[in-house]
């Protein structure tokens, strides 16, 4: 299945050709940037995507992260459709760099049809990428040649960028679990620190609306038109495709509230795609065995720590050690009475410390949390 991912104007030469090849034509005519379009790219398990990347104003280093998470998702080939874009252009070598090979850059209707020809046939996968982009990148790098000394100072900026925006996806493995007080808790942390944080209402159930209507209006702050709700000293953003660029730009830290790991409205790909992945689980009698399945499903993922609720400072040890390799992610949340109010005793400063460390983690293997069962067993 092919998915065009553009205006129905812009799409009509691509479907002619995909449909006379005896291939399905899927088109997602949505004006909303990429990144926000990027959860229902991959639900639609396309083989093949075309992006139509010229409605795109957004930075274009946020424009190729939305097509590598894409790529990475559906394991697909995709096609960047850029009609009349120079070969030089900056957006068209940036995909070229980060190894796109597939470009349409024609605006003659027959050149068009020809490139989104070669581009299904593996003509430019296998040279490469067209002839005139990997020219245009040769002449650049023999007029600008870049020193090593210039190049470390790149990747360290990079890196010194990555370290100051960070996203959070908070997840409970039940109802009740504390899921939403670890939420309020993480981002009052990072205010605490002296950055700026926000959370973000990643679930459907209106916790946050529905606790400030409780309370005097003159309490909180609420701007309907980018659903933003000032309250109790947070930024508490109720609709996540209101989320732009600008928006992203004013926070160092933004904490999704993914709500129950297990519901089936949970975003789940989403979820993993934050820079960091938190379960908000238990260990009693009626928790242990959802907390189970969750980590057993999520321990291999590098950036996922786990925090336990409500647990008794006896069972903690126990609980460490059956976390083996994972000991180092595992955070004993402190009891708070009051979620709006940040406990210093939750320890997330060594917690998220750690986190944000680049160096790749060891591979887990064996770590099993509560097994009922043998290894063998069903």
């Amino acid at each position: 299945m092919v998915l065009f991912v553009g205006t129905l104007h812009e799409s009509y030469f691509a479907k002619k050709i995909i449909e006379r090849r005896e291939e399905e034509f899927v088109l997602l005519d949505d004006v909303r940037e990429l990144q926000y379009l990027i959860n229902d790219i991959l639900r639609s398990k396309a083989n093949t995507v075309i992006l139509d990347i010229s409605p795109y104003i957004d930075a274009v280093e946020t424009v190729i992260s939305a097509a590598d998470k894409i790529q990475d998702g559906l394991n697909c080939k995709i096609i960047i459709l850029a009609k009349g874009f120079l070969p030089g252009s900056q957006i068209v070598q940036a995909f070229y760099n980060a190894g796109y090979t597939d470009f349409i850059l024609g605006n003659i209707l027959s050149f068009v049809q020809k490139e989104l020809e070669d581009c299904l046939d593996g003509v430019y996968a296998k040279n490469g990428a067209p002839e005139e982009i990997i020219k245009a990148a040769e002449n650049f790098q023999k007029e600008n040649p870049v020193s090593k000394r210039e190049e470390a100072a790149a990747l360290k900026a990079i890196k010194e960028s990555q370290k100051r925006k960070i996203s959070i996806g908070v997840a409970g493995t039940k109802h009740f679990i504390g899921t939403t007080t670890q939420v309020i808790q993480i981002a009052k942390y990072f205010i605490q620190a002296g950055r700026t944080a926000a959370i973000v209402e990643m679930n459907s159930s209106g916790f946050f609306e529905k606790w400030a209507s409780m309370e005097d209006e003159k309490n909180y702050q609420m701007d309907k038109g980018i659903q933003l709700l000032k309250f109790k000293g947070l930024d508490i953003y109720l609709d996540p495709s209101q989320i732009t660029k600008y928006i992203r730009q004013k926070y160092d830290c933004l904490v999704y509230d993914y709500g129950c790991y297990f519901d089936a409205d949970f975003e789940r790909l989403s979820f993993f795609e934050k820079d960091i992945g938190c379960l908000v689980g238990g260990s009693k009698v009626n928790e242990y065995e959802l907390t189970n399945k969750a980590l057993l499903e999520t321990m291999n993922r590098e950036n996922m720590y786990y925090l336990f609720s409500f647990t008794a400072h006896e069972d903690m040890k126990d609980i460490r050690n059956s976390m083996k390799e994972l000991s180092e992610h595992t955070l004993f949340p402190a009891y708070t009475p009051d979620m709006f109010v940040y406990s210093p005793d939750n320890n997330y400063e060594k917690f998220f410390k750690y986190k944000l460390q680049i160096e790749k983690q060891k591979e887990k293997k064996g770590i099993f949390f509560f097994r009922k069962k043998g290894r063998g067993e069903n």
